[in-house]
């Protein structure tokens, strides 16, 4: 059999002066000052007789009373603005996580009619024999083009071309302008075409992309030595 817990006058004493502490902490008084209270000159007195341990015996009641008598006040509007917070601010949250993963990468890939042209500008300020072939021609041109849209642009958007055709043998770039590739003459701006860029403008009838060859960049760009250092 297991122990009986058998209650004390003396627990009860304790049990009652803590309910009487907890009674005056929450009643009013009607004006009546604890300092000229029988009542609360009675409980000190009983309360400053009592042992340390006693003590903490009403100090420890006194303070589960007090919990049960003012149980904390939940403030309904803010845990409804927390609510529609945290929901808010996943939303937020998942928006941004989005655009770094999709919008960004576009953004930063994304090239315009006014980056061709200031590319084209570079290339003719920079363009060199790149081959060593004692000659400036359409493969210096090609090769200074991708070199300058490399460092500033998303390099996966511009590629050499080159065209085999029976009015043509010419090496070209093709860039992406507002998410579709345009083939660009590398030349153009040296030439005076300022907006007239695109091959088809550039060479007219001459040029046939039907006798386009792609996949040939790595292979042209063997010659410049910043490139293949990459």
């Amino acid at each position: 059999m297991g122990k009986l817990s058998v209650e004390t006058e003396y627990d009860k004493a304790i049990t009652a002066l803590a309910t009487s502490f907890a009674t005056c902490s929450v009643s009013k008084c009607h004006g009546i000052k604890c300092a000229t209270c029988p009542t609360k000159q009675q409980q000190d007195n009983v309360y400053n007789s009592m042992a340390d341990l006693d003590k903490l015996r009403v100090q420890n009641e006194l303070a589960v009373m007090l919990a049960r008598l003012n149980p904390p006040k939940v403030n309904h509007t803010r845990a409804k603005l927390g609510a529609v917070w945290d929901c808010r601010g996943s939303i937020i949250v998942t928006l941004i996580v989005l655009f770094v993963l999709f919008g960004l990468p576009f953004l930063l890939q994304a090239s315009t009619p006014d980056d061709v042209k200031y590319i084209l500008k570079q290339t003719t300020w920079n363009v060199s024999d790149v081959n060593c072939d004692t000659k400036l021609n359409c493969i210096d041109y090609a090769i200074t083009f991708k070199k300058q849209w490399d460092r500033r642009y998303e390099p996966s958007n511009c590629e050499i071309v080159r065209n085999l055709s029976p009015s043509l043998n010419h090496l070209f770039v093709r860039v992406k302008v507002n998410g579709s590739w345009v083939c660009v003459e590398p030349s153009a701006y040296f030439y005076g075409y300022i907006d007239s860029y695109t091959m088809k403008e550039f060479w007219e009838d001459k040029y046939d992309s039907r006798y386009n060859f792609y996949g040939e960049t790595e292979y042209w760009m063997r010659y410049d030595y910043d490139w293949k250092a990459k």
